[in-house]
């Protein structure tokens, strides 16, 4: 096994800083998830460890071996990093069988068992039966899968996936994320994995980061990242609600009619996010609870889910039991210890 080791990586195109410094390590056959919106930086630091982009500061390290530079005019072209790839697009040869698609690299590489590497290695993705098919004869799961098999046919101690699911249905994407969860740990890979779906994100990864603007805002794991969100991008990125006004005076922050213990003291205006699930919808009036107009609810298969709009015209999200109708006022009680405080300004 081998580490990816990244140190205050920067890149400008233009006046654009695509990296601002960005730092991470992933350990030995760990799973590690850049998540963040498109020009967030995250494809820039994937390409720069693949060797496809030139750092303008900064180093990466695979392993103990250092591959990239800038300073020492170091930097180690793809072909000899080492590193395993897969890309959004399959980047499958037209013309070539789906057995020799995978087994043209183990042939340019001289293994001699290269025939049962590439055969082993499509077992492992359950396309056995199809070794003689061509690309435009599958579909795209299978064409992705076929991608897979050829990047982890010559066994590498790295692996690194540019988005590779955002191309295909929902159903597929579920069993192609379970697919390669398994097979990176039971080939005990080290994983750099990049995406923009935090359901996917939050599945595979051992570690994750979210970024921004070529910053990586958080670098944590996963449970951390959900629970103790480090910046209010990182909780609304992730999937929190709110972004309400309050005031906070020593451990006393008022939110609206609610006032809630705080564990930090601080004073001054504050902007507070809070997960859909830890809200409890009352049908009456609460003294700890936030008035809501439903604008929709829509049922989503083990529960129903609706759009309220609070006093301050912030749209909200939240689970029922039962369907809501449109118009109706409801309160929302938000959990106290699950409350998001950053301070106005942090944005």
């Amino acid at each position: 096994m081998s580490s990816i080791h990244i140190e205050a990586a920067f890149k400008c195109f233009g006046s654009v800083k695509a990296l601002d410094r960005v730092s991470l390590t992933a350990q030995p056959g760990e799973f590690v998830v850049l998540l963040g919106p498109s020009g967030s930086g995250k494809t820039t630091l994937l390409r720069a460890v693949a060797g496809l982009e030139r750092l303008d500061g900064g180093a990466i390290w695979r392993g103990e071996e250092l591959v990239e530079a800038p300073a020492l005019g170091l930097h180690l072209p793809p072909e000899v990093r080492r590193l395993g790839m897969v890309f959004q697009e399959y980047a499958l040869w037209p013309h070539l069988t789906v057995l020799e698609n995978v087994a043209l690299p183990l042939r340019e590489r001289r293994l001699g068992s290269w025939r049962e590497l590439a055969q082993e290695a499509l077992e492992g993705v359950g396309l056995e039966a199809l070794t003689q098919r061509l690309p435009h004869q599958l579909s795209g799961g299978q064409q992705q899968r076929v991608a897979l098999a050829r990047a982890i046919a010559s066994h590498p101690q790295v692996l690194l996936f540019d988005e590779p699911l955002s191309n295909l249905d929902a159903q597929l994407r579920e069993e192609l994320r379970l697919l390669i969860a398994r097979l990176t740990h039971q080939h005990s890979i080290t994983a750099l994995y990049i995406t923009h779906d935090q359901s996917e994100a939050f599945f595979l990864a051992d570690k994750l980061g979210v970024m921004r603007e070529g910053q990586l805002l958080q670098f944590d794991r996963p449970e951390v990242v959900y629970h103790r969100p480090a910046h209010p991008f990182v909780a609304r990125f992730t999937g929190a609600q709110g972004g309400l006004e309050a005031y906070q005076e020593g451990l006393r922050l008022h939110l609206n009619t609610m006032v809630v213990q705080q564990q930090a003291a601080r004073t001054g205006r504050m902007r507070v996010y809070f997960r859909p699930e830890s809200l409890r919808l009352h049908h009456q009036p609460h003294p700890q609870a936030l008035l809501a107009v439903v604008s929709h609810c829509a049922y989503q298969g083990q529960h129903y889910q609706s759009w309220l709009m609070l006093e301050d015209a912030t749209l909200v999200q939240a689970p029922s039991p039962q369907r809501l109708q449109a118009g109706e006022r409801v309160w929302l009680e938000p959990h106290p210890d699950h409350l998001f405080v950053f301070a106005e300004g942090d944005e």
